[in-house]
């Protein structure tokens, strides 16, 4: 693959990344001003996900048969269109702020998710043998996205309020299309497969099953914060609507950084056990967040701070486990099927179980902070993780795989013990043999 395509797809996740990382700081505070409630706002922050759920078996499908490169150019356009129109909300009132967020964010999730899928579609098949080097890195640069949006966007909200944002971002996502036009090559002709994949097959195979929930728990847990968290820290901690995407930056920057050492120990941790400790993060952050209301802790700093870091951590540790997990067990159980096209099937599905995920979050997360504080309300969405969390490792294979690392270390243990054991009574007979002598 040549090292431009490389770096052009990963400057099209930057900017795509950093723009959609001032939704969750901004569009909350903008919607509270108008006079919506959470529920509201989590619906309009649902529709980009949910519209992308909608897309994305179509997309597993049409990538290799129109091309990958085609369907990203023609996304592309289409969130450079909602983007700026995106940028022009401020300027409607509560009904047509409604109306037309929701119908701008349907439009942008039909472009994300073709963006996301093409994306990783493009450089899992340009690196079958380094897939998971290849998530690590791209993963790492969304992580570098998240962390400098919220601090881009927070100097233009001091230019421009949201109408700046918006509408820079618009700009930047124009430059990229000829850069993605010149960077990626063509696409190769369509063949079709000797054994069609099929959806049935693929979700057949219990791994891929199990690995596809945890990735909709997760992000369905992580999201739950969009449409409530801003509110939560202007109203507790007197911070600023301009400042209130630093905190979001907490979250972000542990993920990259925890990205980059995790690369670093590629083969040393299991995926089933990264995602299982994925799965017991986030619930334990959702739980101290707050914190609970049952601990009678008033919200702080410190609390609220390792919450938001322990977040960017336990999705770096799905993330990095996720598809490589189930391509793994696909290639294993399935070696008769083309690799290409199990991999365009598994990069929707992952991008499906992401954005299905984050359609849920926010409407759950708002209708229950509409009825309840915010600290109970993820207290409650922290206990559904935690308990999938055992489902995971019962029918995931999650505990198993622990099982097994445990009796190859007491038998490595063992040998060793005999091994000295063996090696004091050599010893033991050579000092008699030199006493007798």
């Amino acid at each position: 693959m040549p090292e431009w395509t490389l770096i052009g797809v990963l400057a099209l996740e930057f900017v795509i990344n950093s723009s959609n990382s001032n939704i969750a700081p901004y569009l909350p505070r903008l919607a509270s001003h108008k006079g919506l409630s959470s529920w509201d706002t989590g619906i309009i922050i649902a529709s980009t996900p949910l519209a992308a759920c909608l897309c994305l078996p179509i997309y597993g499908t049409l990538m290799a048969k129109i091309g990958r490169k085609k369907i990203l150019l023609t996304c592309i356009g289409f969130e450079v269109l909602n983007i700026a129109i995106l940028s022009t909300l401020p300027e409607y009132d509560t009904t047509s702020f409604i109306v037309i967020g929701i119908i701008i964010r349907c439009i942008e999730g039909f472009s994300s998710a073709g963006i996301s899928a093409m994306s990783l579609g493009i450089l899992t098949n340009a690196y079958k043998d380094k897939i998971s080097q290849v998530i690590g890195m791209q993963q790492a640069v969304i992580g570098i996205s998240l962390i400098l949006g919220p601090i881009i966007g927070s100097v233009l909200y001091r230019i421009g309020e949201f109408t700046a944002i918006f509408l820079t971002y618009s700009v930047f996502l124009l430059l990229m299309i000829p850069l993605i036009f010149w960077s990626v090559p063509k696409d190769s002709p369509y063949e079709n497969p000797p054994i069609p994949v099929s959806w049935n097959a693929i979700l057949k195979m219990r791994t891929t099953l199990m690995d596809f929930i945890s990735i909709f728990i997760a992000y369905f847990a992580s999201s739950s914060i969009d449409p409530t968290l801003s509110n939560f820290i202007t109203n507790n901690f007197s911070i600023s609507d301009a400042n209130v995407g630093f905190f979001f930056c907490i979250t972000t920057s542990c993920f990259t950084v925890s990205i980059l050492i995790l690369s670093r120990f590629k083969g040393v941790l299991k995926y089933k056990v990264l995602i299982l400790l994925n799965l017991l993060i986030l619930a334990f952050s959702l739980f101290a967040i707050g914190p609970i209301s049952v601990l009678h802790i008033p919200p702080n700093f410190a609390n609220l701070s390792l919450s938001l870091a322990l977040i960017g951590i336990g999705l770096s540790f799905g993330m990095v486990s996720f598809l490589p997990d189930m391509a793994a067990d696909a290639f294993m159980k399935a070696p008769y099927l083309e690799k290409s096209h199990v991999l365009d099937k598994l990069s929707a599905l992952l991008a499906l179980g992401v954005w299905s995920g984050r359609a849920a979050g926010p409407p759950i997360s708002g209708y229950l902070r509409d009825h309840m504080e915010f600290q109970d309300s993820e207290a409650i969405i922290g206990f559904v993780v935690f308990i999938y969390m055992f489902a995971f490792g019962i029918y995931g294979g999650g505990f198993q795989l622990i099982k097994n690392i445990k009796k190859k270390a007491n038998r490595i243990e063992a040998i060793l013990i005999e091994s000295e054991m063996i090696e004091a009574k050599r010893s033991f007979y050579y000092l008699e043999e030199e006493e007798t002598f």
